[in-house]
């Protein structure tokens, strides 16, 4: 099973990334804050993109600085980089989005 929950503000404005006749595709980064047991706030960054209806909503409704909650998925990408060198990314695929407080 491959299933992701997060909560977080968004940290720049959605962009859609649709071309024409091509799927809808939303993107934007997540910024997630939890305490460590030491007590200290880690705040991660998280690549979130979305597809078709969900991205539809997504351009429509999500603006910088709001939070949001998600359930989604993780997904992997190979980015490559001057010289030959290529890295594994990994994003959530965002299916659903929550009212979040």
């Amino acid at each position: 099973m491959n299933k992701i929950y997060l909560s977080g503000i968004i940290a720049d404005p959605p962009l859609q990334r649709s071309q024409e006749g091509a799927p809808k595709h939303v993107i934007f980064p997540l910024c997630v804050s939890h305490k460590t047991k030491q007590g200290l706030v880690k705040r991660e960054l998280y690549h979130v993109q979305t597809w078709n209806g969900v991205a539809d909503w997504a351009h429509t409704n999500l603006k910088q600085g709001q939070r949001v909650m998600l359930q989604g998925y993780l997904t992997q990408r190979k980015v490559a980089r001057p010289g030959g060198f290529a890295h594994i990314e990994v994003d959530v695929t965002a299916e659903e989005f929550f009212a979040a407080s």
